[in-house]
């Protein structure tokens, strides 16, 4: 019980008001990583930019009535500039957007009731007893973090207090600056920015998880020893340490409209579980974490067949793995009965005649 209160608190400090409530976690996972296999190591090393196009919209359709979907992945590549001519328009003749399934963790009380128990989730964020990651990590662990801190974080000693919940999400901020990546920050900016300008309803299936925030700091001093996060930042370095060149191609991918990759892309290898059962924890309920997801992605179909019966045109946004797997959510729909079709592929330019 006292664990569950203290990671009810940690849920606190990353899902207060301040940094939009709503938004996903930051220990949410890279979403999508290529299947292990050859590759070119140049391909593993240069990140695209400049203007892209990314990838085409996949088109799910019912008679004369159609949703396009628009796939994304997590990281994409940072110094880009997204050619959305294709999504503003569909997204002009569309007459709502569907929203991705997702969960939200928020305290009981709103933005005040955050607002005022965020002092104290604070200092949570810091090991108790005021011991460093060294203190507290395995002795493997701990020379994996030594590394990997002077490498992406040398100047940041600071971390160095953080709990393993929250310098791993220190670590993948700083891998992910080193490697020319970011978090879809362009992306969103620009859906947001149409969405505004068309004046675009939205549809939202978000499942929504309140858990009390008050009780849950009242408890936290006395749990902090016991609580133990150190698989969430072991999860972290694996990542830094072999995924990077993979999560590359996926964006690159991404940026360069290439189906063929993004088709035969997984899901990041390994357990994610271990990050996200610390954000599920703060849930005051029995419910796991892979089953409100799993009601979720039930929201979400129910809401696209709605959309797709009651528009002419609908645009929605999906994570890339709800769309290309056999066992997605588009893959759904269409065992349902509904036509899915891929976006063609880009034509890659005619060399120029000798």
């Amino acid at each position: 019980m006292k664990s569950h209160a203290l990671f009810a608190a940690l849920a606190l400090v990353f899902c207060h008001p301040v940094a939009a409530q709503k938004a996903p976690t930051p220990t949410e996972p890279p979403p999508a990583s290529a299947q292990p296999g050859v590759q070119s190591p140049l391909i593993d090393s240069v990140v695209v930019s400049g203007r892209v196009q990314g990838p085409g919209l996949w088109k799910v359709s019912r008679g004369e009535h159609v949703m396009w979907v628009l796939g994304l992945v997590s990281p994409i590549p940072h110094n880009i500039q997204w050619d959305s001519i294709e999504v503003e328009a569909r997204m002009s003749r569309a007459q709502e957007w569907l929203l991705p399934p997702s969960l939200s963790f928020s305290p009981r009380g709103g933005m005040l009731g955050g607002l005022f128990l965020l002092p104290q989730a604070n200092r949570l964020r810091k090991n108790p007893d005021g011991k460093t990651l060294q203190q507290v990590l395995s002795p493997e662990d701990a020379a994996r973090w030594q590394r990997l801190q002077q490498q992406y974080l040398a100047d940041q000693p600071e971390v160095n207090q953080l709990r393993p919940y929250f310098a791993a999400e220190a670590l993948y901020r700083a891998a992910l600056r080193q490697n020319s990546l970011g978090r879809s920050g362009v992306v969103g900016e620009t859906l947001e920015r149409l969405r505004k300008q068309k004046r675009l309803k939205t549809v939202s299936t978000t499942l929504e998880q309140k858990f009390s925030g008050r009780q849950a700091l009242r408890q936290a001093s006395a749990s902090a020893a016991q609580v133990d996060d150190r698989a969430c930042l072991r999860r972290y370095m694996d990542w830094v340490e072999r995924e990077i060149p993979r999560s590359k191609r996926i964006a690159n991918a991404w940026a360069l409209g290439d189906i063929d990759t993004l088709r035969n892309a997984g899901r990041s290898v390994g357990d994610w579980q271990v990050c996200r059962n610390v954000v599920a924890s703060a849930l005051e309920s029995s419910i796991s974490i892979r089953a409100a997801e799993a009601e979720a992605e039930n929201r979400w179909l129910a809401a696209a067949e709605a959309a797709i019966a009651r528009n002419t045109s609908t645009f929605a946004t999906l994570p890339m793995h709800q769309v290309t797997s056999s066992n997605g959510l588009l893959a759904r729909l269409k065992a349902r009965g509904y036509e899915v079709e891929a976006p063609t592929p880009p034509v890659p330019p005619e060399a120029d005649s000798p």
